[in-house]
């Protein structure tokens, strides 16, 4: 019965035969560490371009209006912004609206009214102004 060898080993044997063939356990780590640098580093590169794709294509495609503060206005949370700052507005529901600064990803959230009283956002007059705003594709 040449050939019909049979282990209780299992994986732990299949370890064993591919740290042989690598030149030892020391070598069969190093390699497995720069396989999976390697990979990652790949991984980490393919992210980036596809979050930079994906920038691009939400600035042409529209993204929300940029707005300016006209007089200076702290926020809820103690950001004092100063006249001539710039923000987007997220979204508008009833008295309410989400801004976010850029560099920032930290929305904020602040009187609608306040808003329109110290920036170049227009005020609401019905309804469907306020869902094409929060919805600029209708």
């Amino acid at each position: 019965m040449k050939g019909s060898f049979v282990s209780n080993l299992g994986s732990w044997q299949k370890l064993i035969e591919l740290a042989s063939k690598a030149g030892g356990p020391t070598k069969l780590l190093v390699k497995t560490v720069m396989g999976g640098a390697a990979l990652g580093a790949t991984a980490v590169v393919g992210v980036q371009q596809i979050n930079k794709q994906i920038v691009e294509k939400r600035s042409a495609d529209g993204e929300s209006p940029r707005y300016t503060i006209l007089k200076d206005l702290v926020l809820p949370e103690g950001r004092c912004l100063k006249k001539g700052d710039a923000f987007r507005l997220l979204f508008q529901d009833g008295n309410t609206a989400i801004i976010k600064l850029p560099g920032e990803h930290k929305p904020y959230s602040i009187n609608f009214s306040v808003l329109v009283d110290a920036s170049d956002v227009p005020p609401l007059t019905t309804r469907r102004d306020q869902v094409k705003r929060n919805n600029p594709e209708i």
